[in-house]
């Protein structure tokens, strides 16, 4: 009976690290995309925004910005 104990302790040792590298696995996949995306502007709206107001701000004037130029690629 103990062969069978050591063999379900192997089993959860071995879920256990599965789960724990697809965890750690996903955060660096998660960080590699956060690093990949467009960074604001330095000097820009960005540069002062510290509550969240400011940043809705900010957020709104890139996106107006964006929209205009989208329009007038159409």
């Amino acid at each position: 009976m103990r062969g069978r104990s050591v063999h379900l302790d192997i089993a959860r040792s071995t879920v256990t690290v599965a789960a724990i590298l697809s965890i750690a696995f996903g955060a660096t996949a998660h960080a590699e995309t956060a690093a990949n995306s467009t960074p604001p502007r330095a000097g820009s709206c960005w540069d002062g925004a510290i509550s969240q107001r400011d940043m809705t701000d900010c957020a709104m004037n890139d996106f107006r910005a964006a929209d205009e130029k989208l329009n007038k690629s159409v």
